[in-house]
């Protein structure tokens, strides 16, 4: 493949995720960040699905910082993502706060 984009690096990660792989998952991310592919709204689903499958709280909080950060939390399927992953690691008052704050 003569460069990796986005879209690759996004396929790549759903792949580990089908597989149940979370730990790859966050692996990749930071290796799609090293080589200055900047995230999008379908990474950080991904990501966050990994989160929740592997029921790991810490790592989605992370996921969730760089939501913020890039300014990818007003996204429905984000901020629906973040509500799952919260839910599903038994924080509900987070999953309440994201879900106070989606658009209508």
């Amino acid at each position: 493949m003569p460069s990796r984009n986005g879209v690759t690096w996004n396929a790549m990660l759903f792949g580990h995720v089908k597989c149940g792989q979370g730990e790859k998952v966050l692996e990749l991310l930071q290796q799609m960040q090293q080589e200055g592919v900047q995230p999008d709204p379908v990474t950080f689903v991904g990501v966050l699905n990994a989160c929740a499958s592997a029921v790991t709280l810490e790592e989605g909080r992370c996921a969730h910082e760089q939501i913020i950060q890039s300014g990818f939390e007003s996204d429905s399927f984000v901020g629906s993502s973040l509500v799952n992953i919260y839910v599903k690691c038994g924080s509900i008052e987070d999953a309440r706060s994201v879900f106070n704050k989606m658009p209508s």
